[in-house]
Order: C-alpha cells, then structure tokens, then sequence
C-alpha cells in the first residue's frame, strides 16, 4: 500500500539515522539501500527540500540527517515525499452510493495514519 517511493525515501532516512550525522555518498546509500544510483537524487530531493536531509558536495561530501537525533515519524516522511491522501472530497462525493465502502476506507486510512504517526525512525532503526 505504500508507494515504492515513499519505501524508498524510508530506506534512506533509516539508514542516513543509523550513521549518527556521517556523512553518506550516494554509492554507499545505494548499495545499502538496494536502491539503483540513479534513483538516489529523486529520492532525496523531496527530502532535501523539507530540510530532513543536507548534501554537500565534493570530495567529503554526502548526505546526512539535518538533526540526527530529532523525532522523525514514518507520516512525516510520507507527508514530505507526497504520499499521503489528506483529501477524501472524492470519497464523499460517491460516499451515498457506497457508504460501506467509504466508511472502511476512511476507518482503514484514520488506522494507517495513526501507526505511521507513533512509529518514529529511531524504531525503524533498530536492527
């Protein structure tokens, strides 16, 4: 159910958590993500932009959790990567022809965003 992307963004923070504020390469994330080189750059956009995660090029550079040791939530890396359908308005709208169906749907999406907000990445994190 979660988009390959946001898994990915996941992947990432996890292990950018791990390694307590070391700076990355994206070859080291790559290969310890399984995620291919050339995805590496879409994935951190997002994140990057968000101010999660800082890239400094060069020689020495990587990348790195902006505030290693701050509480990060699984919902606030799929808020930031575009993963997470905060408008039902769609589901409404059909809401009188499938009323069971919007109800499960709506209690199922109130569940998932209540586990992805209490699981923080320091969970995520221990091997």
């Amino acid at each position: 159910m979660i988009p390959k992307g946001a898994e990915y963004a996941l992947r990432v923070v996890v292990l950018l958590y791990r390694n307590n504020g070391r700076r990355l390469a994206s070859s080291e994330i790559s290969e310890r993500t399984k995620i291919t080189i050339a995805y590496i750059p879409k994935v951190l956009k997002p994140l990057i932009k968000a101010g999660l995660v800082t890239s400094i090029r060069g020689t020495n550079g990587g990348y790195q959790l902006t505030h290693p040791r701050r509480r990060i939530s699984v919902l606030d890396i799929l808020r930031t990567v575009g993963s997470i359908r905060d408008d039902h308005s769609d589901r409404a709208r059909v809401s009188k022809d499938f009323y069971s169906l919007c109800q499960t749907l709506d209690q199922i999406d109130s569940h998932a965003l209540r586990i992805c907000a209490k699981t923080t990445i320091a969970h995520l994190s221990i091997h």
